[in-house]
C-alpha cells in the first residue's frame, strides 16, 4: 500500500558522494585483483 509520493529527484553530489567514492575504489580493487589472478593464471598454465 502507498501512502506517500514524491517526485523523483537528482540528489546533489554532497549526498551521495561517500558512495560514489567507494563505488570506485571498489571498482579499481576489483580490476587490480583480476590483474594480478591473470598474471598468477598466466604463470601456472605456461608451466
Amino acid at each position: 500500500m502507498v501512502i506517500e509520493r514524491s517526485e523523483a529527484r537528482l540528489p546533489p553530489l554532497e549526498e551521495i558522494l561517500d558512495r560514489v567514492r567507494l563505488d570506485w575504489i571498489a571498482e579499481e580493487e576489483e580490476g587490480l585483483l583480476q590483474a594480478e589472478v591473470d598474471e598468477l593464471w598466466s604463470q601456472y598454465t605456461s608451466l
